[in-house]
């Protein structure tokens, strides 16, 4: 059976960034507040789950110094989770952990001109180096209310917490190295096409798992490797409206590729976009978290999205996925239908959308339904959900 997942109701979020230097340092900070509700699971027998609030502020600061020929940036951040809890197993309703977290971003600029089928063209290198340090505290006893963690790729190297959403943050101490080549149009400055790859080395074992209800994973031998997967990345634009990337990792330690990525976007005008994607997932790499032994099951994924203009005001959008995988559970996998209504001075956008949640015991696919509207008001504000067109 499947979960029922969270509800968030309601969420409220908030940034800010200084709009300008304090001795040559910047100020940012964001937070947010949600309060997590969801009944009990009617086949896991799993007893009431955790709810209760969440709050979160990340307060940052930044030092750019930067120059024609690169950037050196170092920059302190902190983490500060705060929780008020019910239904717990536990006296703990207010547990929550403040970690500082310390990165330097690095990167340097080269370039040469060169002539191509009579076009002036100019390339560059760019290497990089960014360091990530994040110190161990055990978070076994807080929730995982929307976290899981996060299938590894490029640009996971430069990101400062290996999970997704705010119950868990991975501790961390190591150094990203990569390196991108650009080819620019020298008469138009338009990107012919990009290509990147990268690793990481790590200085300490990570000690951070994630927690499924009451059981949490403990580091397995993926958890203690040096090195991380190479990850690399590519793009081209055949035409200023037509773009192809593709992304890939390859685990050098069983010496085979992991995740593959690959979408073609064509673009004819500001108000019409066409999506063709693949998504190809090797278990046993990165991400999820299995011993290199265990089985490998692969999982492939088609995606098809559009949003077209049928008139002055109005749009339509929409998404089909379909997944399958060796274990032969096939199934369409997200539908996504909107029409959006947009002035000079309002929009509004409905979008409904279907996700495959799982199986159920007899083998039958589980979806969750779900509706979006978001009203926006030119110039002052949105509110509702967030755009449904992203």
């Amino acid at each position: 059976a499947v979960p029922n997942q969270y509800a968030r109701l309601p969420q409220f979020t908030f940034f800010i960034l200084s709009p300008r230097r304090y001795h040559g340092l910047v100020f940012s900070a964001a937070s947010t507040a949600t309060h997590f509700y969801k009944t009990k699971d009617p086949d896991t027998g799993e007893g009431k789950p955790v709810i209760g609030d969440r709050v979160t502020l990340s307060p940052e600061v930044d030092l750019p110094l930067e120059r024609g020929f690169g950037y050196f940036t170092p920059a302190i951040k902190a983490q500060i989770t705060q929780y008020a809890l019910s239904q717990l197993s536990n006296n703990n309703k207010s547990p929550g952990l403040a970690i500082p977290i310390f990165h330097i971003d690095s990167g340097l600029y080269f370039d040469r001109l060169f002539t191509f089928f009579g076009d002036q063209y100019k390339e560059t290198l760019e290497p990089r180096l960014y360091y990530l340090y994040i110190p161990y505290h055990n978070q076994n006893q807080l929730p995982e209310f929307d976290t899981s963690v996060q299938t590894f790729s490029y640009a996971s190297l430069f990101q400062d917490n290996s999970f997704s959403g705010a119950d868990r943050l991975g501790d961390n101490n190591r150094l990203s190295y990569a390196v991108t080549t650009r080819f620019l149009n020298q008469d138009t400055g338009n990107q012919l096409g990009s290509a990147s790859i990268g690793q990481a080395v790590y200085f300490a074992d990570r000690r951070v798992m994630d927690c499924q209800g009451h059981h949490c994973s403990l580091p397995t031998a993926i958890d203690k490797r040096t090195f991380s997967p190479i990850a690399g990345n590519a793009t081209y634009n055949f035409a200023s409206n037509v773009t192809v990337n593709g992304d890939v990792t390859y685990d050098p330690y069983r010496r085979v590729l992991t995740n593959e990525g690959a979408s073609l976007t064509y673009k004819p005008d500001a108000r019409k976009i066409f999506n063709l994607d693949y998504n190809f997932i090797k278990s046993g790499g990165e991400i999820p978290r299995q011993t290199a032994e265990s089985a490998i099951q692969t999982s492939r994924q088609l995606g098809l999205s559009s949003e077209y203009s049928i008139g002055q005001h109005w749009d339509l959008l929409g998404r089909y996925a379909y997944s399958w995988s060796d274990d032969e559970n096939d199934h369409a996998n997200a539908y996504l239908a909107g029409l959006e209504y947009d002035s000079c001075c309002w929009a509004v956008r409905l979008v409904f959308m279907r996700q495959f949640q799982g199986f159920a015991p007899n083998n039958k696919s589980l979806y969750n339904d779900a509706y979006y509207i978001e009203f926006d008001l030119r110039g002052l504000a949105s509110f509702g959900n967030d755009d449904p067109s992203n």
